[in-house]
């Protein structure tokens, strides 16, 4: 099992998974480059996926080891680790999920809209450009077809 790190991200998919674990110093690896390209594949090559996946893999390796580890003067439990390793793995995967999520708001034209209110069978806008009117049956006498 091989730790390598070039120190350049973009020159393979496995340091750019090691750079997106913060897995940098060689002197503490925290994963492997066959873990990482294990995770790679199962990601279908998303590094920050893979990284994501790398963090969990680690987090529940530590929350299954009891006490706690001493590093020169320095005491941390297991379980502290394995909660770091697991948050960040949290994070990454929702900072994938902002990169890749794309928003669509709009895009019917005018009579596609007017056609849309009408049809009650189709969810009705919670807010509309009516803003001190009631929606639905709420609004009493309330003409929504009118263009204001």
């Amino acid at each position: 099992m091989a730790y390598t790190y070039s120190g350049n991200p973009a020159s393979s998919k496995v340091d750019e998974v090691h750079f997106n674990l913060g897995n940098t110093d060689p002197g503490n690896p925290i994963a492997t480059d066959e873990e990482c390209a294990f995770a790679l594949g199962k990601a279908r090559g998303n590094t920050m996926l893979a990284a994501a996946l790398v963090a969990e893999s680690k987090g529940l390796e530590f929350l299954y080891k009891p006490g706690t580890m001493k590093r020169g003067d320095r005491t941390v439990s297991y379980s502290d680790m394995a909660q770091h390793f697991l948050t960040w793995a949290k994070q990454v995967r929702n900072n994938v999920s902002i990169a890749t999520t794309c928003l669509y708001a709009g895009g019917l034209s005018e009579s596609e809209h007017q056609s849309a209110l009408r049809d009650r069978d189709l969810p009705q806008p919670f807010v509309t450009k009516h803003l001190h009117e009631t929606a639905g049956h709420h609004a009493v006498g309330a003409d929504w077809s009118r263009e204001d």
